[in-house]
């Protein structure tokens, strides 16, 4: 049976999920302070959705933030979670400094899917990007989220992430939360881009597919690739920071193409070799 509403923490989180499958939508979010991280509680240290501990069901919780940013700029954040056969999920991220201080801002890029909360009478000062009501649904199995952030000092920064996932069965049971987490350095100056981390950015190239693996999860703006005398063959913004990438060239000839990638943290060239096998 669902729990009364007077439930704090990250239980009320995934209530308020619940509760959309049989009563009319909300798009409240999960309640501050309900990450895990810097002293925060999440649903499975409450007395709501308590059954399973953290992190002990089979969903894959993740967030995607690049490892460097200079103070005053702005950076990609994404929070994918993957559950087979799931169709509710949530999410709660907060930006803590090593005082566990809230540190920048978010920014909505989607406001469809998230939203963002201040804290609540435990943590006043910090800041929560969260889920809509149109964010919990999905088909598939998984869900992600996306937005920015603005930093606004130097030094290490957490990102505290909590997600759950969802039975959708009207009750406070069977569902599972999981916590996850990631520091950044944030610089103060642009010399922060020596730290080039797009030297771990692989290319790989089949037939008119190109591959990108990007484990370090680099700011990548842009892709060029020319043939060998320099003339453009194909260019395009992708302004991401996703671990994979697999874009569609067009038909190349056989031979050495260039492919350039400008990232936050510098330039890479590759040459390549085309085929058609």
């Amino acid at each position: 049976m669902i729990k009364k509403l007077s439930l704090s923490g990250f239980g009320l989180m995934a209530t308020f999920i619940l509760l959309s499958a049989i009563n009319k939508p909300s798009s409240s979010g999960a309640p501050s302070a309900s990450t895990g991280g810097g002293g925060e509680q999440t649903c499975a240290m409450s007395t709501c959705h308590d059954d399973n501990s953290p992190n002990s069901g089979t969903a894959q919780l993740s967030v995607e933030i690049p490892d460097v940013a200079i103070v005053g700029g702005e950076i990609p954040i994404k929070v994918k979670i993957k559950d087979a056969g799931k169709i509710r999920f949530g999410f709660q991220v907060t930006a803590l400094d090593e005082s566990n201080n809230k540190v920048g801002e978010f920014i909505i890029t989607d406001t469809e899917r998230t939203q963002v909360l201040g804290g609540n009478n435990s943590f006043p000062d910090r800041q929560y990007l969260t889920y809509t009501y149109l964010g919990t649904i999905d088909t598939d199995g998984e869900a992600e989220w996306e937005a920015k952030w603005k930093s606004t000092t130097k030094g290490k920064i957490t990102f505290y992430v909590a997600g759950i996932s969802a039975n959708n069965d009207g009750q406070d049971k069977g569902d599972y939360t999981y916590t996850t987490s990631k520091s950044i350095y944030v610089g103060g100056n642009l010399k922060i881009t020596k730290i080039n981390y797009s030297n771990n950015i692989n290319f790989k190239l089949t037939n008119s597919f190109l591959t990108l693996t990007n484990p370090y999860f680099n700011y990548i703006k842009t892709l060029t690739v020319t043939d060998v005398n320099g003339k453009t063959i194909f260019t395009k913004t992708l302004n991401t920071a996703d671990a994979n990438l697999e874009i569609k060239l067009p038909e190349l000839t056989t031979g050495i193409v260039i492919a350039t990638l400008k990232t936050n943290t510098g330039t890479i060239t590759k040459k390549l070799f085309a085929t058609h096998d």
